[in-house]
């Protein structure tokens, strides 16, 4: 169980009758590890969140978030849909080059109930309240607050969060020492990659927004919350971005501290949960987008890029195995060996030199909140029916690790390790 500082009761008095100040302490949950914000200014004066970890057991990395600014068409239109996954497909590729810095992708997308808060707003503050109104403006209110309230039962909204993974290798360090001595060097390093990063996305058709520390700390809060609005910044930053979290119940997280309590579930998915198909580039459709009834979910993809020349090393050895293994194979198959060993060799031909194709190794998880333990349960058939849809044939919850498995889909770069080796 974790409970930030914060949310502690207030400290006591010192003698002389005056509240103790208590330590300026980052407090944040075991799971996400030791964090230290570096913060870097563009020349214009934004500020941009890059944070360095530096857990026991792990080297050191720095992230970066990035808002995925774009409209809901890529999810909707088919012409939309493969521009995205096209330009999504260049930008990790490039990113995966031989000499790049950045390692690690990992993408945050949420999903929630449509706000009405806006069009409620709007409503009173051009409805007369005089008697002269008369009871048909009244009845006109009612009617339209009616179909407010109907609206997020069938209307969603979906935003998308970028983080990248740059590890301090030795590669970084020489590079760094070039621009400036110590944190100066790596500071100036990190901001000519994040330049580097927004310049190829936008050359991709995709368009990134990098975040300050107050907007990345409300974008944290707000996935912990749904009841808090995603773009109201922290000014306190990481010190208020985490709410208490509760895992004494192993099949949920209960998260407390804010204006409501909600509970929380979270599931990954991995090569061996998908089904024995080929799967088109939109396969998570149906778990983005059509999930009822709605369930405020957040889908998080993490991914460990792969240069070519040892992803076709690694291919290789695969379509190998998967060759041979349905050669000594003496059971009557029910097809999924044949799709694999396909698969592979498919892998294989992409991956040949001179196609522009790395590799990449994979996790996938899905957490999803109500506001009650019951609405959670309900959530829970929801969720699977649409995981099914999008041949995911099995949802491996977290329970008993839940706490753990919610911090790893929030955008901070974790939720992979370098000996996990999932490849689609």
């Amino acid at each position: 169980m974790f409970t930030p500082a914060y949310l502690l009761a207030p400290a006591a008095t010192t003698s002389s009758g005056r509240t103790a100040k208590r330590p300026a302490l980052l407090d944040l949950p075991d799971a996400v590890g030791m964090i230290r914000p570096m913060p870097i200014l563009f020349p214009n004066g934004s500020e941009i969140s890059v944070l360095r970890h530096s857990s026991a057991g792990s080297a050191p990395f720095l992230t970066v978030t990035f808002e995925m600014q774009g409209g809901i068409g890529g999810l909707t239109e088919d012409d939309e849909a493969w521009r995205s996954h096209l330009g999504w497909a260049r930008f990790a590729a490039a990113m995966a080059r031989n000499g790049s810095l950045v390692t690690g992708l990992q993408q945050v997308a949420r999903v929630v109930p449509h706000d009405t808060a806006d069009h409620e707003l709007w409503l009173v503050a051009r409805t007369p309240r005089t008697v002269e109104a008369g009871a048909g403006r009244s009845l006109l209110e009612q009617s339209y607050l009616q179909l407010l309230e109907s609206i997020p039962e069938r209307s969603e909204q979906h935003r998308t969060w970028l983080t990248i993974r740059m590890p301090l290798t030795t590669a970084w360090a020489s590079r760094a020492r070039v621009l400036g001595p110590g944190e100066e060097g790596d500071r100036l390093l990190a901001l000519e990659q994040i330049r580097s990063v927004v310049k190829r996305a936008r050359s991709c058709g995709l368009a990134l927004r990098p975040l300050s520390q107050e907007q990345h700390a409300g974008v944290l809060r707000s996935l912990q919350d749904p009841s808090e609005p995603i773009d109201l910044p922290r000014p306190a930053g990481l010190r208020e971005a985490f709410l208490g979290l509760d895992d004494r119940q192993r099949r949920y997280v209960r998260v407390f501290g804010g204006e409501h309590e909600w509970f929380t579930r979270t599931a990954s998915v991995t090569s061996e949960s998908m089904s024995g198909a080929m799967l088109a580039p939109d396969f998570l459709r149906p778990l983005l987008t059509a999930v009822d009834p709605s369930v405020v979910r957040t889908i998080t993809s993490t991914v460990l890029l792969t240069p070519a020349s040892r992803a076709r090393s690694r291919a290789t050895a695969d379509a190998s195995r998967d060759k041979a293994s349905l050669r000594s194979s003496r059971s009557v198959s029910d097809g999924s060996a044949e799709v694999q060993a396909a698969g592979s060799q498919v892998r294989l031909e992409d991956l040949r030199p001179g196609s522009g194709v790395h590799g990449a190794s994979w996790t996938l998880a899905v957490t999803y909140t109500a506001a009650s333990p019951e609405d959670l349960l309900a959530a829970d058939d929801a969720i699977s029916a649409a995981a099914d849809a999008s041949s995911i044939t099995q949802l491996r919850y977290a329970d008993g690790h839940q706490q753990a498995a919610h911090v790893a889909t929030l955008p901070l770069g974790g939720g992979i390790r370098q000996e996990q080796r999932w490849s689609l």
